[in-house]
Order: structure tokens, then sequence, then C-alpha cells
């Protein structure tokens, strides 16, 4: 965890700990998976009960949290090789905005690479995103266009944990977005790629998600109404099954 110089992150974290729900902390901790249901909810065991995540909203919960609290010491994500082009894909998806939101990502691009390892060159290349989980693999290209203008229009850079909390928000919406993860070959059927998208995303929550939600979430009230389903107890499941 961030032992870091500036207030305004560490009463970030600080708010992080004092809003931890203990209760599912421990419950979640101990949880056993049983799998995904669909593209929203993942069904686990916690003690004797079956609970529905919504595995979208604990993701962006999680990628929120290790955006501050590995605030200026995360690895990242080498696209030097194959950089994208921000003037490039930005004029292609918001003309209007694109040569404004260009010059406040260049103006700002020292603080979001060493704080976030967002790299961005003076030639308006991104050849570097921040790897938050490890194992986990980078965002899907076609989710960065909006990353990227919201970096440019959404962040209040004036303030100081305001510009902090802005980042961190939208890491969390690219890194939980699993509509624009791409999943197999365009020359594969509808039908094809749909179920290679559930495989592979089912792979990526029950090995690298679900035991990051276990050991670094740091789960609150609000996420327990929110994001999980009580669906039975299954202690009752077995009376209904003994009977028939």
């Amino acid at each position: 965890e961030t032992q870091c110089p500036y207030d305004s992150i560490q009463s970030i974290i600080n708010g992080l700990r004092n809003s931890l729900d203990s209760d599912l902390a421990t419950k979640l901790h101990q949880a056993v998976y049983i799998g995904c249901l669909d593209e929203v909810w993942l069904l686990v065991q916690m003690e004797t009960r079956l609970v529905a995540l919504d595995y979208r909203r604990f993701s962006y919960e999680l990628f929120f949290q290790l955006a501050l609290c590995t605030f200026g010491r995360t690895f990242a994500f080498d696209m030097s090789s194959a950089p994208i082009d921000m003037i490039a894909v930005l004029n292609a998806t918001s003309p209007d905005l694109a040569a404004n939101a260009i010059a406040i990502l260049q103006a700002k691009a020292d603080l979001l690479g060493e704080y976030f390892n967002i790299r961005i060159k003076s030639n308006g290349h991104l050849i570097g995103l921040p790897c938050l989980l490890p194992g986990h693999p980078p965002p899907s290209l076609s989710a960065i266009p909006s990353f990227l203008l919201g970096l440019a229009t959404k962040v209040d850079w004036t303030q100081e944990k305001s510009c902090f909390l802005g980042v961190a928000v939208l890491l969390a919406d690219l890194y939980s977005d699993f509509s624009c993860r791409t999943m197999g070959s365009s020359e594969s059927t509808d039908d094809q790629r749909n179920q290679t998208k559930i495989s592979k995303t089912e792979t990526l929550i029950r090995d690298i998600l679900f035991p990051a939600f276990k050991a670094c979430l740091i789960p609150n009230a609000q996420l327990y109404r929110s994001a999980c389903v009580d669906l039975s107890s299954i202690n009752r499941l077995y009376r209904v099954f003994e009977r028939s």
C-alpha cells in the first residue's frame, strides 16, 4: 500500500478504511467461487448462503481503490512498440474536442506519468497504462478513446484531491469495462465470439478478479446493498432436496 506524502491521497485511503464493513470483509475473504451466472452476476457461497455478486460493480470498486492505494508506484503496460496516436484517435471520435483535449493531456503528462503510470509522449502518443492488478490484461483498445476524453474533460485539474479522485474514477471505468473487451477472431461467427468472450471473461473473474476481491478489496455497506443479492440458504436448499 502507498505510503504517500500527499495528504489528499492519505485522506482518501483513510476514508476507504473507515467505511470498511468488517462483517462483509470476513464473509468475502472466506467466500467460495461457484461460477458466473451471466454477463453481470457471479455466484459465490458465503458461509451457508448463496450470494450473487455484480462483478462489474465489484471490479469498478477494486480498480478505483487500487488506483489510489498504489498511487505513484504501479508498474506499466509498455505500449511503446505499438503506441496509440491520441491525436488521430480523438480526431476520429470527438473532432470538436480533440485539439483542446490533446493540449490538456500533454500539459498534464508529467503528473499522469509520475503518479498513475499513464505515459504520454510529447508527440501525442500514449505509450503506457498502469498495471493495477498483476495478471490482469491491459484494457481494450476500443475503450481508450473515451478514457482519454474523460481525462481531458471530466477531471478537475485545479484541485489536488478532486484531480486524483477523478483520474482514479476513470481508471476504474476503463479496467472494469467488460463490454469493450475484444474476444475471438473477426472470422468467427457471432455465437463463437460470444462463447469465447464468456469463457475468457469467466477465466479472468475466477483466476484474477475474484481472488483480488477477497484479498485486496475494502468492501463497504453500500457495495453490499448495491451489488450483492442473497439468493438462498444452503441449509434451506438441502431441506428442499431431501423432501423431493
